[in-house]
């Protein structure tokens, strides 16, 4: 806000506040006094005095239009600008102080209000950063798994597995079987020792294990055990997964116009020619990661989840659209597309299924305002309008995802870098112990 003195009055200045919003500029006019610039003016002799009843009459016209210059300041729409009367210095002085308290309370309110919204924005784009590189160190786990087993290294397979409870990752096709943050699993990880293990191991001489007559041999190996390793191939494979999906999500656009336009087809002609071409929209090659198609198949399932979940918690804040959020619930628990596991296509299916909804008409009683007599109220449940939003969603939720996962790389150095720091502050704390 900016002031600036008006010269040329005797009785009061004029104080311009200025304040920019969204485009427009709104412009206030208040009494200087009003806004406690000069406390100290002294009025004109020949102002006869106020008695009780015109001050009472000016102090209501006073509070009224300080309220309109309170709401203009703080970007009221509607209100553009306003000129206070004239008023007894006495009744300006009175007043004064109390409309700049009430100017610093409402602004404080204004911004402990955007503080609020600014917090659950910045928490709400952490939590959605925090799930995608969950996922998408689950999914580097589960690839190096599936290889370790291709190749038949069964101890280090197990082990990994062991690690903070994850027995039988490798068969999960499913989101959120993460059981700790990422930056805690790699952590942790890359902290523990080396182990050498010593195992047994039967085998047959002569014959096979279900003859009775030939006994077995034992054999005894050694293994080393390098959680630092693992660690390392874990985060190689991470990176890979993370610039595999940055492009992928990009086609999240490409995938809802094919969405809309199977569906056009349908039911223009109750066919589609090119239903053969639907949905081949990666070629995998040598290059990429070993579990290159599920990958792609759980990330649009867990994008579409993200986005159903959003699109209803918005509809369910706003009253004239509870009706379809309850309905959208419902149809999600009725399909369980996202909460049933081992099943491939699901994100794509369950929107196929949400475009062949046709709309509906839901009906209730209320009661209005204190009569005793019930109304029925109509209201329309649109599942093209709802599968519309969650598209759209899609493509922001994407789009975050995006700009976490840009984010490996650094995230990578920053674990190393803590490591290093930790192991060069145990080595000093170490060397001080030796010196004393």
């Amino acid at each position: 806000v900016e002031t600036n003195s008006i010269p040329g009055s005797n009785a009061h200045a004029n104080a311009l506040a200025t304040q920019r919003s969204k485009g427009k500029v709104v412009r206030v006019c208040a009494q200087e006094d009003h806004l406690e610039l000069h406390p100290k003016m002294t009025p004109p002799s020949s102002q006869p005095a106020a008695s009780m009843g015109s001050f009472s009459r000016s102090h209501t016209r006073v509070v009224s239009l300080n309220a309109l210059a309170l709401f203009a300041a703080l970007g009221a729409p509607g209100v553009t600008a306003f000129s206070a009367p004239s008023m007894l210095p006495a009744q300006r002085r009175d007043l004064g102080f109390s409309f700049g308290r009430t100017c610093a309370r409402a602004a404080g309110l204004k911004v402990m209000a955007l503080r609020d919204k600014n917090d659950h924005r910045d928490r709400e784009s952490e939590h959605m950063k925090r799930m995608i590189k969950d996922f998408v160190t689950q999914r580097a786990v589960q690839s190096y798994l599936f290889t370790l087993e291709q190749v038949g290294d069964r101890n280090d397979h197990e082990w990994i597995e062991g690690y903070e409870g994850h027995q039988g990752l490798s068969n999960v096709h499913a989101y959120n079987a993460l059981r700790c943050s990422w930056k805690e699993y790699l952590n942790g990880m890359l902290r523990l020792p080396e182990e050498i293990v010593t195992k047994k191991s039967e085998y047959y001489r002569g014959g096979s294990k279900d003859n009775p007559y030939i006994q077995p041999s034992v054999m005894e190996f050694t293994v080393t055990l390098s959680p630092r390793k693992y660690v390392n191939t874990i985060m190689d494979l991470r990176e890979q997964v993370s610039r595999e999906w940055v492009g992928d999500l990009e086609l999240i656009a490409r995938e809802n116009a094919e969405h809309w336009r199977h569906h056009l087809a349908m039911v223009t002609n109750g066919t589609d020619p090119e239903i053969g071409l639907q949905h081949r929209l990666i070629q995998p090659s040598d290059t990429d990661s070993s579990l290159r198609l599920d990958n792609y198949d759980l990330l649009e399932k867990f994008c579409t989840h993200v986005a159903c979940t959003q699109v209803q918690m918005e509809l369910a804040s706003k009253t004239a659209d509870e009706h379809q959020a309850m309905w959208l619930k419902q149809f999600m628990e009725d399909k369980s597309s996202f909460s049933s596991t081992d099943t491939r296509g699901a994100g794509r299916t369950f929107l196929a299924h949400l475009l062949d909804e046709p709309p509906r008409i839901s009906s209730s009683w209320r009661t209005p305002g204190d009569s005793d007599i019930e109304e029925s109220e109509v209201k329309l449940i649109d599942p093209l309008d709802i599968a519309a939003r969650i598209m759209a969603q899609r493509q922001v939720v994407a789009e975050r995802w995006i700009e976490a996962l840009e984010e490996t790389e650094e995230d990578q150095l920053n674990i190393h870098r803590e490591f290093m720091t930790s192991c060069l502050t145990s080595f000093a704390a170490s060397l001080e112990k030796l010196m004393d």
